[in-house]
């Protein structure tokens, strides 16, 4: 099975222009080392995660590969451009997330927590440098959440040049049940916090997907929260989820999987449940975003796109125009969506078709694999991925 965050043997090329100061950074290094189906999905585990060390040939042409293009020119002539990599290039960013334009978190592995202002990025110490981060979420400048592959972390926000994350693994917490299952994403809107992952008993009954809840005695638990029908549970493994409202959400994940919680329409006669969709694909899903209830994409292995909105429950085919695995989806709006995965890959949707789009990189580098995309609006777009931080602004490239 493929998966952008399994290793590979190809050599990682430093930014040649990058530039770090000792003084604003706890560690910066630049390293050089020499199917469609009408069947509910099965679930299976998914591949574990991995440092950066996949590269890409670069061109210098004009874009006329589906895939999308990599050029040294100036950021003015392209979409997208990179910035400096505060830390080590084998770290592999696997989420971006932001409360508005100077408050942005990047989240990896070997412990990577980065924050940025807008421009640059500084590392967060995160007292570790085993553990992979997967996921970073919020809902303010206060209001921050990282996951891990165990459990998740809280922080109120970044203050005094720093940020501290506190564990938050519940009440219900069994860490024996921990070794098997990891999470993979997390949502927050309002008061409702979502987790979700691979089935495990982490959190008590079996579960792949939870809600922050109270135990009753004051104390914050994860809830689990069921999936298909109450005769027939399932468990899925989830690799990616986006909430429309606290109550309205979609997840997808492994062989195609992909469910959605309607609290007003989803449970029957009793509790609202996570149901089953047909996807239209068996290729692991990646990502999911939506602009509004009713539009909603989701992205994954072999360049697959698919589309559906509320009350459907059959996604719809949409051609990408590239085979490369897509890990990420992100929009300002219907019209203005950014996909991104291998090999540098970035699409763009402006309302009617998918269209290859165009990065900058300093002369004699190569597109890694890009993992994550967020913005805070059209001229505000960062990716991030294997040892790479992209970002589209307002000077970028207008689309045509």
């Amino acid at each position: 099975m493929n998966a952008a965050r399994l290793a590979r043997a190809s050599r990682l090329r430093p930014l040649t222009w990058l530039a770090c100061s000792a003084a604003t950074f706890a560690a910066c290094a630049v390293s050089d080392p020499t199917g469609a189906s009408d069947d509910p999905p099965n679930t299976q585990p998914l591949p574990p995660q991995r440092d950066a060390s996949a590269s890409a040939d670069a061109s210098a042409d004009g874009c006329t590969d589906s895939n999308g293009c990599a050029t040294a020119l100036d950021c003015t002539s392209v979409d997208f451009c990179a910035t400096p990599f505060p830390v080590s290039r084998l770290v592999a960013l696997n989420a971006i997330w932001g409360s508005g334009p100077d408050d942005v978190w990047a989240v990896g592995s070997r412990g990577t927590i980065l924050r940025g202002d807008g421009s640059t990025f500084v590392a967060i110490d995160s007292k570790t440098v085993t553990d992979v981060h997967v996921a970073v979420w919020g809902t303010s400048k206060t209001d921050v959440w990282i996951l891990g592959p165990s459990f998740p972390a809280h922080s109120d926000g970044f203050h005094d040049g720093g940020a501290t994350f506190d564990p938050r693994p519940g009440s219900s917490w069994t860490p024996a049940q921990a070794t098997s299952g990891r999470l993979w994403a997390g949502q927050s809107v309002g008061d409702r916090v979502w987790i979700a992952g691979e089935a495990s008993r982490r959190f008590g009954p079996s579960s792949s997907v939870w809600t922050l809840d109270d135990d009753g005695s004051g104390t914050a638990t994860w809830t689990p929260i069921a999936a298909c029908s109450e005769n027939a549970p399932c468990a899925p493994a989830i690799r990616a989820m986006w909430a429309a409202s606290a109550e309205l959400v979609w997840a997808v994940g492994h062989d195609g999987q992909a469910f959605s919680f309607d609290a007003a329409t989803g449970g029957g006669d009793g509790p609202a449940r996570w149901l089953a969709q047909n996807s239209n694909t068996r290729d692991d899903l990646e990502a999911v975003w939506g602009s509004g209830p009713s539009d909603v994409w989701a992205v994954g292995r072999r360049g697959t796109i698919r589309r559906t909105s509320r009350g459907a429950t059959k996604w719809t085919v949409v051609p990408s125009g590239t085979t490369r695995d897509l890990h990420a989806i992100w929009g300002s709006g219907p019209n203005d969506i950014w996909a991104a995965g291998d090999s540098g890959t970035i699409l763009h949707y402006d309302g009617v078709a998918w269209a290859p789009a165009t990065l900058g990189l300093p002369s004699g580098d190569s597109p890694t694999n890009l993992l994550a995309i967020w913005g805070s609006g059209p001229d505000d777009v960062w990716i991030v991925g294997e040892g790479l931080i992209l970002h589209r602004t307002a000077s970028s490239r207008r689309r045509p």
